[in-house]
């Protein structure tokens, strides 16, 4: 089927969105490749397997765990990343990408702008494992952490996320605060420290709403980095305001910012690192910048 579209879905997701969307995904096995994950991590196998083939178009239709999949997938080979479009179809909880790419929430909208829509060109930060060469690199396409909000996303349970939505990441986060510190240390562009959060921007928006990187640009060839040397009730407070209202998150006492094209992560004890809101793996880690090598289909004029 080389050339044709092909479509990563969960044939078991849940919700609204999704539930309309499984109504209606055999009507297009006429215009795509129907491609149902099995398991955890499966669409990045299913994406590469695809990308093998030579498919041109892949779609993923999910949240932006399923989108990271699919870009992860399509990271094994360089290459790929060069052959392969990808649009997105968000059928998930926060869906942050399709948030920044004007991408609709409506699925019958999404699927009009892998019809119709143009293509535009982001920068593909990489994850790689240096101490773990086995571990496939994972992508990221708006964001990843480590620290306090990569500990959160791998204590989220999913029967509480399908009840609760966003809240569940809440509230695993405080279960995450309120747990003695863990500390990350960051290295890259001549600049070092150790902090409670770092977080990691390749666009503007955490959580969905919240502005964390304000001049953070997906095409500069830079990664943008947030330091949190500590967390307390005050960023806590902060952040939950700011994600109510849309805001910019204000820059707190001893936060830092910079721009890197490779940095490294690492910690004394094993520390999870989180991407596009999915566990990806363990410190320590390489993070290294593909300028514009993400192609990804959005609404015509964006």
């Amino acid at each position: 089927m080389a050339g044709r579209i092909a479509l990563i879905f969960n044939p078991t997701a849940r919700g609204n969105k999704a539930r309309r969307f499984l109504q209606a995904v055999e009507a297009l096995s006429g215009e795509a490749e129907l491609l149902p994950t099995q398991r955890a991590g499966h669409a990045a196998d299913l994406a590469a397997e695809a990308a093998a083939r030579g498919c041109k178009t892949l779609v993923a239709a999910g949240g932006d765990g399923t989108v990271n999949e699919v870009l992860s997938g399509l990271a094994r080979r360089p290459e790929w990343l060069d052959q392969v479009r990808v649009g997105v179809l968000p059928l998930g909880t926060m869906n942050v990408l399709a948030r920044d790419l004007g991408i609709p929430m409506d699925p019958d909208r999404a699927w009009a702008v892998v019809r119709e829509g143009v293509e535009t060109r982001r920068d593909a930060p990489l994850i790689e494992f240096p101490k773990r060469p086995e571990q496939p690199p994972r992508l990221f396409a708006q964001l990843a952490g480590a620290g306090l909000d990569a500990i959160a996303v791998a204590e989220v349970k999913w029967e509480i996320k399908r009840r609760v939505g966003p809240l569940a990441y809440a509230l695993a986060g405080w279960k995450a605060w309120a747990a003695p510190p863990r500390l990350v240390r960051v290295r890259g562009a001549g600049f070092e420290a150790t902090a409670s959060l770092v977080l990691l921007g390749n666009g503007k928006r955490y959580g969905g709403e919240v502005i964390m990187f304000p001049e953070a640009d997906p095409q500069d060839g830079l990664v943008d980095v947030r330091i949190f040397p500590r967390v307390g009730l005050k960023t806590l407070a902060s952040f939950a305001l700011a994600w109510l209202l849309g805001r910019p998150l204000p820059v707190g006492r001893g936060q830092r910012f910079f721009r890197a094209a490779e940095l490294t992560l690492d910690a004394a004890a094993p520390m999870p690192i989180q991407a596009d809101g999915d566990a990806a793996g363990l410190l320590p880690v390489r993070v290294r910048v593909l300028p514009r090598k993400l192609r990804l289909l959005v609404p015509p004029g964006r």
